[in-house]
């Protein structure tokens, strides 16, 4: 019989874009200790983590703008597989300077590959100036209850990591409230939940948010309570 978790585990962090690295020391750019501080408290609520089991898959990214360009923009990302990691050093995040969305490619510089959700960075910091962070987080509270919680969610056939999730990621600005609501589910990829912000306290709260909205709805009884 098939391990269906131990596929999603063998699947769970796979690069799926061709990746040109120009490798250097990039050090710590200005608002980086932001980034960092919340990526250490996703971790820490285990929204951000490595998936333990036959195979142990780091899952859940943070990415932070740094260049005004929508057409490119450049930000820093944490780099492929740090799930593992309480908390994370310079070389740790990688800059993506560049994506094809039309070749799959994307060009990045440090001292290792960025996150396979680099493309879904790219396209929110692409159709947003706003948005100056993005944290990917996995919860499969927030996930299963998506619908309920009024989430924009991408198609459940778009798998995770390609310009096909861009892509669906871009077509929610136009038919959905993503925009103001600034958090949404990635129906295609299990427990996957994107959240962004002009700062990195917006992203995280907003995704803090609809954590305990998720949690209430969860604890929620079924028959209306009898106050005295």
């Amino acid at each position: 019989m098939k391990d269906e978790s131990a596929s999603r585990a063998v699947d769970e962090g796979v690069i799926k874009f061709d990746i040109t690295l120009e490798t250097a020391v990039i050090g710590w750019p200005a608002g980086a200790q932001d980034l960092e501080a919340w990526r250490r408290i996703l971790w820490q609520l285990e929204l951000v983590g490595v998936e333990r089991g036959a195979i142990e898959c780091g899952y859940g990214n943070v990415s932070m703008r740094l260049s005004s360009d929508n057409a490119q923009p450049h930000f820093l990302i944490t780099a492929t597989q740090t799930g593992q990691k309480r908390s994370l050093q310079a070389g740790d995040y990688v800059m993506v300077t560049g994506c094809d969305l039309e070749n799959n490619g994307v060009r990045a510089r440090g001292e290792a590959r960025p996150s396979s959700e680099s493309l879904a960075h790219h396209m929110l910091y692409r159709l947003c100036p706003e948005a100056r962070f993005v944290f990917h987080a996995h919860s499969a509270l927030i996930w299963t209850q998506a619908a309920a919680l009024g989430l924009p969610s991408t198609p459940a056939e778009v798998p995770y990591g390609t310009p096909a999730m861009a892509q669906a990621i871009a077509a929610l600005f136009t038919g959905t409230e993503l925009r103001t609501s600034r958090v949404l589910s990635m129906g295609g990829h299990k427990d996957g939940i994107i959240a962004f912000g002009p700062t990195a306290d917006a992203a995280g709260t907003a995704l803090i948010a609809t954590l305990a909205r998720a949690l209430a709805m969860r604890a929620q009884p079924e028959s209306p309570i009898d106050l005295p």
